[in-house]
């Protein structure tokens, strides 16, 4: 199957996000909904946002809205909410720290964050899933050097990561300063 058939395919299959999760082994897309935005992020006509992968057990939507837990445990999650901390209003608070150095390694937001940042991933994004039976890792990879989605920070040079990556920080200083109260 060609790159191009692929992406036809991930833009033909595009869900909402409430969809019926789906535990296959797949390649997904996530993308952004027609009229909505992500601040400072260029999208792709197609809106394509980020390409991953699921092996075994987990649904794409576990990795942005993962049910029952908060963004600390997801670090796509944590990239929306942090690009998008100004406009849902999102404090960032630890979500995990590093007793050894006091850094923190994770972090999430108030329970009230999460919510709209839940709310904004359920009716902001699409997703899409293609069943794949070959080699998942490497097919991401070269999906991803080829659709450069923009929040897929690694296997291209995106020249939003240093953005993205600041975006981040910002929010992890945040955190840091909630463990000084």
């Amino acid at each position: 199957m060609r790159i191009e058939d692929v992406q036809d395919a991930l833009i033909a299959l595009r869900t909402g996000w409430t969809a019926l999760r789906h535990s296959a082994r797949c390649i997904y897309g996530v993308y952004l909904a027609a009229s909505h935005d992500l601040p400072a992020i260029t999208v792709s006509d197609s809106g394509l946002l980020f390409i991953g992968k699921t092996e075994s057990g987990t649904s794409p939507q576990d990795h942005f809205d993962p049910p029952g837990r908060d963004s600390g445990t997801s670090t796509e999650r944590r990239t929306l909410g942090a690009l998008l901390r100004k406009d849902l209003d999102l404090t960032a608070q630890p979500g995990s720290l590093d007793i050894n150095s006091g850094n923190v390694s994770s972090f999430c937001f108030s329970p009230s964050g999460e919510a709209r940042l839940s709310d904004w991933i359920r009716t902001s994004l699409l997703v899409s899933r293609l069943p794949f039976g070959g080699d998942v890792a490497s097919a991401e990879s070269l999906l991803v050097r080829h659709l450069e989605p923009p929040l897929n920070i690694t296997n291209w040079h995106n020249p939003q990561r240093d953005h993205i990556m600041n975006m981040r920080r910002i929010c992890a200083e945040e955190a840091l300063l909630c463990l000084d109260e």
